[in-house]
Formats: structure tokens, sequence, C-alpha cells
């Protein structure tokens, strides 16, 4: 068991370290900052750190290598409200097909409505909008009983008033879940993540200016484990490095209460994260609270997830 462990960490942290920091190499890049900003209110309120978990329809936005992990139909819908009039709406559907592969496809929208638009002296002359959009199509496989690979194809979209941008770009990913035989821990987690890779964005304008996308790598580890029989609790770390960008830690817990209420608490490098589900019949209504990056007050977010074991 010791040596499988030190084997699988050892070849996650190599490939952690053989994939550039940027696409790029400039730090700061903004160019489809969104696609940083974690989707799904369960996650955000673990604070982001959930490339090792993944057992759910966020699979395909953490980590496609966990997407054999999902239930056979798993769906989500989500809303995040931020300051400054911003808002992230996602829609994302995984059927898993044990015996071929699990298929994902999710759609992340982010953007501002109604900007002021001014002329060169000041004055308001209508408005406009800046919107930015993500569609992406994965699929994960088990390779082995303790091994999961998978990627994804993305397709970008950037629309600033009278401009448009488009591009693409590819994540991968890993994961395995490895049961021991502990008196409360049942299983420790490993997974890791590449996204955004070959990303760019083309503008059509006369220059056709090109924005290179910064790479996103993960590498996480979380432990399952069981306090009581009606109490289950789960515990996790990411490391998550974007470009030149300084590296980042999330850290996060949940605890379970028989499997129909849970509470949530999370550190995203930056503030405290709050997060809260009622669970009934398959279906999973997620909150999370926390303040905003900007520093403009908090943003909240919420989930609707459906999740079936099978026909």
């Amino acid at each position: 068991m010791r040596t499988r462990w030190i084997l699988l960490l050892s070849v996650f942290a190599l490939l952690l370290g053989t994939i550039p920091a940027a696409a790029n190499g400039s730090a700061g890049a903004s160019a489809a900052a969104f696609l940083r900003h974690p989707v799904g209110a369960r996650p955000a309120g673990m604070g982001g750190a959930f490339t090792a978990i993944a057992d759910d329809a966020n699979a395909l936005y953490f980590n496609p290598g966990a997407l054999p992990r999902t239930e056979w139909l798993a769906c989500q819908g989500s809303s995040a409200f931020l300051s400054m009039d911003r808002a992230q709406y996602e829609g994302v559907v995984v059927l898993n097909l044990p015996e071929l592969a699990a298929f994902g496809l999710s759609v992340n929208r982010f953007g501002i409505s109604d900007i002021d638009r001014r002329d060169a002296t000041g004055n308001p002359i209508g408005t406009f909008d800046d919107s930015e959009l993500a569609l992406t199509l994965g699929a994960g496989r088990q390779l082995l009983p303790n091994l999961g690979v998978g990627a994804s194809f993305r397709y970008l979209r950037h629309s600033l008033a009278d401009v448009d941008a488009s591009g693409f770009g590819f994540d991968v990913g890993l994961h395995s879940r490895i049961e021991v035989d502990m008196e409360y821990v049942n299983a420790v987690n490993v997974g890791v993540s590449f996204s955004n890779l070959g990303a760019d964005l083309e503008w059509d304008t006369p220059s056709s200016h090109t924005d290179e996308i910064d790479v996103t790598r993960r590498l996480g580890a979380a432990v399952e484990a069981a306090a009581t029989e009606e109490i289950e609790l789960l515990a996790a770390i990411d490391g998550v490095k974007t470009g030149d960008l300084d590296a980042e830690f999330h850290l996060g817990a949940e605890a379970w209460y028989r499997e129909m209420l849970a509470l949530r608490l999370g550190y995203n490098d930056v503030d405290a994260t709050f997060g809260a589900s009622v669970r009934l019949r398959g279906i999973r209504l997620d909150f999370v609270y926390t303040p905003d990056e900007l520093d403009e007050g908090a943003t909240k977010a919420i989930s609707l997830h459906f999740g079936r074991e099978g026909f």
C-alpha cells in the first residue's frame, strides 16, 4: 500500500512540474480570467479544494480524470452573484457509462450588462455589455481500479461592446482513490489537473490581436472519514499555480449528517468560505457565501445538483 502511494504521488508531482507555467510566460495575464473562478457552490464552499474530490458534476471543471467517479447521470445548474454587477451562470451534465467512459458537457457564462459608454469628453452615449462564454466537452475513463484519466475540449468566446474574440483550449487530469482499512478513515484521494492548455482568444479586429490564456495546474489530496454512523467527514487541500502568478493553497472541509444535511468551511487562499447543502432523493441544493475577491462586498452562489445511480 505504501509503495503504491509513493509511486502515485511521484507521478503526479512529476506531471505537475512538466507543463510550462504559462502559455505566454507573462505574469498577471488576465485573458479569460473568469475561468479561474470556481463553478459550483459545493466546491466554492470548500475554498476551491476539489481536485482530489471531484465526485459529482463539478468534476468536469476541476478534474476530468475524476469523471468516472460520478453517478450514472449527474446534472447541475449554478448561479453566482458577485460585486460590481458581475454574474456567472453554469450548467453541466455528466453521463457515466462504466463499460465505455464518462462524458460531460458544460456551459459557463460570465458577464456584466449595461455598462455606461462615454465619449472622449466623458458624456454618456449609451451602454454596452461584456460577456464571456466557455463551452466544454469532456470524457474520462477508469484505466485501473485506482486510476482514472480524462480530458476535455473547450470553446471560448468573449464579446466586448462591438468586438468579439474566440478560441479553443483543453484540459487533462488524473485521479486516484484508494480505500484504507482504518478505524475512522475510509479512503484517501489524490488528483492532478491542467486547465487551458494551448488556449487563446483571437479578436476580430483589423490587427487580429491574440490573447494567450495562462495554464492552471492543480494538485490535490483529500481524506474521507466517518466520525459516527450518521456523520461523514471530508477534508481536502489543493495547490494551484496559474501562469507566473504565485502558487495558491486552498483548504476545505465538509460534514454530512445522515446524507441529508451538510456544512462546509474553506479557505480560498484569500478569505474564508462558508457553505451548506440539503439533499433529498438525489436532489442536492448547495449554497456558499464568501467575501468578494475584489473586496467589494460578498459573493453568494447557489447550485442545484441532481444525481442518479442508474436506470
